[in-house]
This record gives structure tokens, sequence and C-alpha cells, in this order.
């Protein structure tokens, strides 16, 4: 199976440096033009389904990527930002953000969702479609890509996790 994951467009909270997490924010209108290049870069691309964080921010970009083609938009919970709980809102220089996302730390936080909880998630999603024949794309948010890029092996979940995270509406494609 051919996957290609997208990281959603940009916010204002993305552009204000806060952590969106689970709250519910659309894409801005830098996110919208960020999302509608993405389409144009994937025009050609043939894809089976795509699926999508429930999220604003994602399902908008699925849905302008998808626009005009006949494609199943399916929305998975498994696909949903880490969430942050009393990080939320904060910039990453008020918490430690590298602690936060390191794998090894393993640490349970008060209400954020813990890193190995959000890789379970997120890898029992990708199990579902190994071995499957075809081609999807995937439209989801930056802390999601840590697993994603541990899964598809291009990197390790003892990585320093916040050195791979993708650019809003940026790509990344693998093969399960």
């Amino acid at each position: 199976m051919k996957i290609t994951f997208v990281r959603h467009g940009q916010t204002d909270w993305n552009k204000e440096g806060k952590q969106q997490g689970t709250v519910d924010i659309p894409l801005n209108e830098t996110g919208i033009e960020q999302a509608r290049e993405t389409a144009a870069l994937l025009k050609d691309e043939i894809f089976d389904c795509i699926y999508t964080s429930p999220l604003l921010r994602a399902h908008q970009t699925a849905q302008i990527i998808g626009e005009g083609r006949n494609i199943p938009i399916v929305l998975d919970d498994r696909l949903i930002e880490r969430y942050m709980g009393e990080f939320e809102g904060k910039s990453w220089k008020d918490f430690d953000f590298y602690q936060f996302w390191d794998y090894t730390a393993n640490i349970q936080y008060k209400r954020a969702e813990n890193i190995r909880v959000l890789f379970e998630r997120v890898y029992n999603f990708f199990d579902e479609l190994k071995g499957k024949q075809g081609s999807v794309l995937v439209v989801s948010h930056g802390g999601v890509f840590a697993p994603v890029s541990s899964y598809s092996g291009h990197s390790k979940k003892e990585d320093n996790l916040t050195d791979i995270l993708l650019k809003n509406a940026q790509m990344f494609t693998f093969e399960i």
C-alpha cells in the first residue's frame, strides 16, 4: 500500500506558535492556499481513499485536496492530534517541548496524552492498511507524523522527534 501523508495547512495558532492539540481550529487564509498548492502537486496522483483526522484543520485540508475528485473521505479518530491537555494554547517555549515529544521519557502527564498511547493508536491505524493494495492519502497533524515517521522506518522512536516534524501542508510518501 502506498501512503501519502499530508500535514494540515496553517492555522492562526500555528502562526502564533501555540500548541493546538485537540482544540478544533480552522485553517487560516495561508492554510487554505497551502492546501490548494498541495492539491495541485497531487493532481495526477490516484488515491483510492482519503483518510483524515476529524479535526477541522485536517478535514478542511483533505476536502481541498479531494475537491473535484471522486474519492471518498473517511474521518478516523486515530488520526487526531495528540491531546496536549495542560499544554494546549501554550507556546512550545512555555514548557519542556522536547521532553513532551521524547518517546524514551514516557512521561505520564496530568491531562496530556502519553506519547506511547499516541504511537499505539497511530500504529493501529496503519496496521489495518498494511498488506492492502492501492494508494491512499492520509491528512493529519504534525504530532501524528512522529509515529508515522517511525512506522515507515524514516526515523526511530528514540530519535529526537522534534527534528522530523513536517511543515504545514508538507507531504511524505512511503509504502507498507
